[in-house]
């Protein structure tokens, strides 16, 4: 309605304050439009408690949206999101962190997958995809390698054995073994403690 248009029109320094009041208000078409225009403006905190807190889900998975375009955003609201009740602002989630190209969020991406519908699975691997894209030449990735053992410093882990005796290491290992290496997984975590 003609509200919803007024509230998407405003911006500059001092709409905040009127967006903010707006993201609250009992019309959802006004609150959607006070996100979108949060968004543009830059401002993630009111974003954030409408994305934990809000009771409708559409609301909850634009906030989330339009926090993922923030790219000053930290990353951490987006993957607190990613464990919504709902599944369309676990998606919201899923997109936006892979928006963020932000290495830091592949693990918790992968661990995301765990225990979700086959359509929420695609859906963060096609985010990894995309991040892997726009990673090419920063990240070395080594699918399908024969992994024997993870390699530990002072308990942390700095890289991996392959069983053909190769050894990788990195600032950040991520280890995500299918079901059949689940154990194995497993029984390296324990041995970690």
């Amino acid at each position: 309605g003609l509200r919803a248009y007024l509230v998407r029109s405003l911006s500059g320094p001092g709409a905040g304050d009127s967006l903010r009041k707006a993201s609250t208000d009992a019309d959802r078409g006004v609150r959607l439009a006070a996100i979108e225009s949060l968004g543009r403006l830059g401002d993630p905190a009111p974003l954030v408690q409408l994305a934990k807190e809000d009771k409708d889900p559409t609301i909850r998975a634009a906030a989330v949206q339009a926090f993922g375009r923030i790219k000053s955003a930290p990353l951490e609201p987006l993957l607190v999101a990613l464990n919504d009740t709902d599944s369309t602002v676990r998606r919201a989630a899923a997109e936006s962190v892979g928006g963020m190209n932000d290495k830091s969020s592949i693990g918790p991406l992968i661990t995301a997958m765990q225990g979700q519908p086959i359509s929420m699975r695609r859906a963060i691997a096609e985010t990894l995809k995309k991040m892997r894209h726009e990673l090419e030449g920063k990240v070395e990735f080594k699918p399908s390698k024969d992994v024997k053992g993870l390699i530990i410093n002072d308990k942390n882990v700095e890289g991996v054995e392959t069983v053909n005796g190769d050894k990788f290491f990195g600032k950040y290992v991520i280890v995500a073994p299918g079901r059949s290496g689940a154990e194995w997984l497993q029984a390296e975590s324990q041995a970690l403690g």
